[in-house]
């Protein structure tokens, strides 16, 4: 994974997928699934990706093949450079999913969720449901997270379980994301992202060719 790009990290963690970048920064048009841009990843093995409205962060291991090291990886999404290098408090032991509240980076820990400002310092947490710590999704209401297998939950800023849904046989999840009225799920074994309602109804199935 030395070479690993921004095109084929979508593919594990879907947030540029469903065009949170809005307009020209999208890596993927969610429709077409026609490739957009692609850039190096900072590092072989990324956890999270979230867009905070001007920049991108992504979560990962700093140090992959020795000691995990948990970073948190600041990227200018016009050409994919790598703006800083932040090392997440204390607190944060693993750097999982991310999501963007419109306040706060959130990153989910296991079963913790960690709201940090754009400087990384933590401001406070919470217990989410039995999650897998690499899907996170915010609707600008509530978190939407999975166990890594085939169900996918609801929940509220306080980890109050609002609801859930069973994706269809054989399927995993490996990212999550929301773009305005949709969930999106990234299959963990394959290419293809699915659509789904808050009903946990699928609209489409799409597979992105990487």
């Amino acid at each position: 994974m030395e070479n690993m790009t921004f095109s084929k990290v979508l593919w594990l963690i879907p947030v540029l997928v469903i065009a949170a970048c809005g307009g020209g920064e999208d890596a993927v048009n969610k429709e077409s699934s026609v490739v957009l841009a692609s850039y190096p990843s900072p590092t072989a093995d990324p956890s999270g990706l979230a867009f905070d409205g001007s920049l991108l962060w992504m979560s990962g291991d700093d140090d992959p093949g020795t000691n995990y090291a948990p970073m948190l990886f600041k990227i200018d999404p016009g050409n994919g450079a790598l703006l800083e290098k932040i090392t997440p408090p204390d607190q944060v032991s693993y750097a999982g999913g991310l999501a963007w509240t419109g306040t706060y980076l959130a990153v989910l820990d296991g079963l913790e969720v960690h709201y940090l400002d754009r400087s990384g310092n933590y401001v406070s947490s919470f217990t989410a449901p039995a999650l897998w710590s690499d899907n996170l999704a915010y609707d600008g209401v509530n978190f939407w997270g999975s166990d890594g297998f085939d169900t996918v939950y609801q929940f509220d800023n306080a980890g109050n379980g609002l609801g859930s849904f069973t994706l269809p046989a054989s399927s995993s999840t490996n990212g999550l994301a929301w773009d305005g009225s949709h969930l999106w799920v990234a299959g963990a074994f394959n290419s293809t992202n699915n659509r789904y309602n808050s009903s946990g109804t699928l609209q489409a199935s799409i597979d992105i060719g990487l």
